[in-house]
């Protein structure tokens, strides 16, 4: 997965619009996240494209927790995400994402690219809250993601 790039919004209709840049923002903070994992980088510009605040931190500590015990993290995470609530409704500035995302093939590597872990990952229910910090820009500023087998 590769960050998208920003759709180009052509509908009238404002929450259209809010829903697509916030489903991009959300597949972008992953794609950023897969891409800095692969070097445990958590110092990676593309992750503050697509997130800020409490979800750029928990991106930035996971990753510097893998880069401290010499590990990388490869393979893809499967998303599924859907907008579950818009505020406010008729031109929303927070949108709510859930996700079951599928981090079966995401796995922790050592840097010789010998296996760390091989017990794979599943599906977790993630929750994140999306929101457009000025200017039309949408980043996800929070996100929880739950136990294996959550969804």
């Amino acid at each position: 997965m590769r960050a998208p790039t920003a759709p180009t919004v052509t509908s009238a209709n404002p929450a259209a619009a809010a829903r697509d840049r916030a489903l991009a923002a959300y597949r972008g903070m992953w794609a950023a996240y897969q891409t800095a994992g692969e070097t445990a980088n958590p110092d990676d510009p593309q992750l503050a494209t697509y997130a800020a605040n409490g979800a750029l931190q928990t991106l930035t500590n996971g990753l510097k927790s893998v880069r401290d015990r010499g590990l990388v993290i490869k393979g893809d995470i499967v998303l599924n995400p859907r907008v579950t609530a818009l505020e406010p409704a008729d031109k929303p500035s927070s949108i709510e994402i859930t996700d079951c995302a599928d981090t079966t093939k995401s796995l922790l590597y050592k840097r010789s690219g010998e296996l760390f872990n091989d017990k794979p990952g599943g599906r977790r229910l993630v929750i994140a809250t999306v929101k457009d910090i000025g200017g039309g820009v949408w980043k996800v500023v929070s996100f929880g993601a739950r136990d294996i087998g959550t969804c």
